[in-house]
């Protein structure tokens, strides 16, 4: 049975209302509407959890959150034998992971980025830069092998690009099929214009980005005490609309990283 090259690429709070082929007019999108005009699109997919690390594991092993363990952010996942990491390394895979972990994390300061090589990657035992996780893009980071911090020069999303796409070029020149997981931190928060570059901030800096009809005030103390009705008013209200135009200025940029993957 031939074994295909495999490449998965998440985006961290990539909302499927924000990219053009389902209708969003104000998105800058072009290379994801491309691969979706030649793609299955599953709109009707739907996640085992609401939050980054217990889908992202469930993602990995195919397993519910009641099972894994991993039920909340900031915990550490538990080795799986059967993570799709260790089928497609016991096949014969040459795997690459470029980017956000967010599996073995420990919540303290300053929070637990480097995972050693072992069982805790859950089968991902080719090349490896990544680390559990980063929201500042210009101030970037990984770890391969070792505790040392390697720092990104430049915008987090373009280096790991410019990774994968060395991955991939490397990788042609191998005899076994490869499998790439390229996990980008955007477009999440934070959505200040200083944590994208100017070329994609420019784009929307003067769109109008209103409430939908359906919009309105509310807080989320029920998730997280710190986010109280005070907050919300305080800080969320005010700055919605520059968020949302930073979210799509982080997507556009999303997008043209797509681009230069699917041409490599």
């Amino acid at each position: 049975m031939p074994r295909p090259n495999l490449i998965y690429v998440l985006a961290d709070q990539l909302r499927a209302q924000s990219v053009g082929y389902l209708g969003d007019g104000k998105a800058h999108t072009p290379n994801i509407d491309s691969l979706a005009a030649e793609s299955v699109s599953f709109t009707n997919a739907v996640s085992v959890a609401a939050v980054c690390a217990p889908y992202r594991n469930s993602l990995f092993t195919g397993k519910f959150v009641s099972s894994t363990g991993m039920v909340i952010n900031e915990i550490r996942a538990m080795p799986d034998p059967d993570a799709i990491g260790h089928v497609l390394t016991g096949n014969g895979y040459n795997t690459g992971y470029i980017g956000k972990w967010h599996l073995y994390g420990k919540d303290h300061t300053p929070p637990e980025q480097f995972t050693p090589k072992g069982p805790y990657r859950l089968g991902w035992d080719g090349y490896w830069a990544a680390n559990n996780f980063n929201h500042e893009y210009f101030e970037g980071f990984y770890y391969e092998d070792t505790p040392e911090r390697i720092e990104i020069d430049g915008y987090e999303p373009d280096v790991q690009t410019d990774m994968a796409i060395r991955f991939l070029r490397g990788a042609k020149d191998r005899d076994e099929p490869f499998a790439l997981m390229l996990n980008y931190g955007t477009p999440h928060d934070p959505w200040e214009w200083w944590n994208c570059p100017e070329e994609w901030n420019r784009l929307f800096r003067d769109v109008e980005m209103p409430d939908p009809p359906n919009y309105e005030d509310g807080s989320a103390e029920f998730w997280d005490p710190r986010f109280d009705r005070d907050w919300y008013l305080r800080e969320w209200k005010p700055n919605r609309f520059q968020y949302r135009q930073v979210y799509y200025a982080m997507t556009a940029n999303l997008d043209w990283n797509l681009g230069r993957l699917l041409r490599a």
